[in-house]
Parts: structure tokens; sequence; C-alpha cells
């Protein structure tokens, strides 16, 4: 819960992480050694609120995965300085908070919250896509953000889904590690997954569910990829070794959106185009 003499704030991000160490703030990164978006975002609202901001992610997402839909919150003060003038209002937050962040990072919207709200707590639902090309090789001004392959059997693929579609199953085969319960929660999850064409030569996978594993979605990824291979049939999917299981590349993959319950509803987006940002259909 926000202390008293501060205001919750909730962030909406979206990202490219290629550039970046993952979302998570990382001790020892000298400046050289790269950065994080957290610790990105974190110099950059201090100066836009004048004081030591520190913020909590939705989802830990790896060096190299990007976003359109992350979330965090954050507290600042209710006021500023000795003659307590009233802290800003979120429009110029917002207008200051885009000024100051590089172009790979973009404040989507950004308003006070309730004091009680989370933006991993308050979760309920997290989704991904990871975006795939059959092909060998793609052009440069897209290769940041699919993995190529090659040739791949979509058929086999949709069918390997199904197998693992909404069923509440032990996920530790597409895990990395040792989880940590209370932020991964128990290794038995009930997934929404799917495939699908995305255009000519292109696919997506589409995965959601409340919790995830240390690299789950792209080890479902590289599963999948196997079957669409010919290396693993689709109806062993839901027992197949771990050993078996390869791990995407994290480029192909992005957390689409994070949804949270009807009492803390989203701010308002204020952008010319919101409809870039906007997650791919489901099936």
């Amino acid at each position: 819960v926000c202390p008293p003499g501060f205001q919750r704030w909730r962030l909406h991000l979206a990202y490219d992480g290629t550039d970046f160490f993952g979302w998570q703030r990382q001790a020892g990164l000298g400046s050289g050694d790269g950065q994080t978006i957290q610790g990105e975002v974190e110099e950059c609202l201090a100066r836009v609120f004048r004081a030591e901001v520190r913020t909590v992610g939705a989802s830990r997402t790896d060096r190299g995965v990007h976003a359109r839909g992350q979330v965090c919150h954050f507290d600042a003060p209710e006021y500023w300085g000795p003659q307590q003038a009233p802290g800003l209002e979120p429009e110029t937050a917002l207008r200051r908070l885009r000024r100051e962040l590089p172009g790979s990072v973009l404040a989507v919207a950004l308003d006070r919250a309730a004091p009680d709200f989370h933006a991993r707590l308050s979760a309920v639902r997290k989704r991904y896509s990871y975006r795939l090309a059959t092909v060998d090789a793609v052009s440069p001004f897209e290769a940041r953000f699919v993995w190529c392959p090659g040739a791949l059997d979509l058929r086999a693929m949709a069918e390997a889904a199904e197998v693992l579609d909404r069923r509440k199953l032990d996920y530790s085969t597409f895990s990395m590690g040792e989880p940590e319960p209370d932020y991964h929660g128990d290794v038995e999850k009930n997934v929404t997954l799917a495939v699908r064409e995305d255009g000519p030569d292109r696919a997506l996978v589409l995965v959601s569910c409340d919790r995830f594993l240390y690299k789950m979605v792209r080890r479902i990824v590289g599963a999948l990829a196997e079957v669409g291979k010919g290396r693993l049939r689709p109806e062993g999917l839901d027992g197949v070794h771990r050993t078996a299981v390869p791990t995407a590349p994290p480029h192909g993959l992005c957390l689409d959106a994070v949804e949270y319950p009807a009492a803390f509803p989203a701010p308002e987006v204020r952008l010319t185009n919101p409809k870039d940002l906007s997650p791919p259909p489901w099936p």
C-alpha cells in the first residue's frame, strides 16, 4: 500500500528490448555495460518528479524481449518542496517523461492509481506473443522482432498447441532453473495457447497465463518449433522431456498486455495512433 504523503502512479510502457539487459534493475552494470529498462525508466522518472523513484513491474522481461503492454507502479511525493506545492498533473508528467525517455522506450499512459494497486500482485493474467518467420532471413528492419527458424509445419504446431491449451499441467519441462514460488507461483499452470498464421511466411504463437515460470514462453515456442520441424510429435508435447525442449531466442517475444480486475481501470492512452500498439487478435 502507498505510504502516507505519497501518491501511487500507474505507468504503461512499450519498448524495443534489443539493446537492454532486460527489465529488472541490476547492480554492478557500469555505463559501458548497457542498461536495464527499469533502471532507465527510474532515472527518467526521478528527473520528472524531482525525487528518487522505485518502480515495480508486472513482468521481468528478459534481455532482448520486447513489450507493448508492460505495466509498472511507483510512489511519488504528493507535494513538492518546502512550500508544499501540489504535485504534477498526469498529462504534464506524461509529456515530460516522454521527452526524457530514449526512443526505444515509450510511456504509453500514466495516471494516478489506487493506493492498493500493485502492478504484479493485482494482475490476473499476462498475454504474450511470439513472432516467427518460416524463411531463412528477413529485412533488417524486421529482424529485431522475429525469429527465423526456417520452414515449419504450422498445422502440426497448431495441433501441438491444442494438446496444452486450457489444461492444467506441470510446466517444469518448459522452464529453466528453480522456480520462485512467490513470483512464479506453482509449477502447475492453466495456459491458453494458440498458433496462427500472420501473413505470408509469418506465424504467431499466442500465450496467456496468470503467472509464468522462468523462460516458460520461449521454451513453449521452442518445443512447438521442434514439432514444426518434425523432431517432436504433436500429441506427445505434454509428456516431453526437458532436455528435448530448446529455448527460442528472445527477440521474437513481446509482452502484449497485463490484465487487471475492473476495480483497477487502465489509464487513458494519449497517443495519435494507439492502434500501432494494439496486441495481435486471438484466433
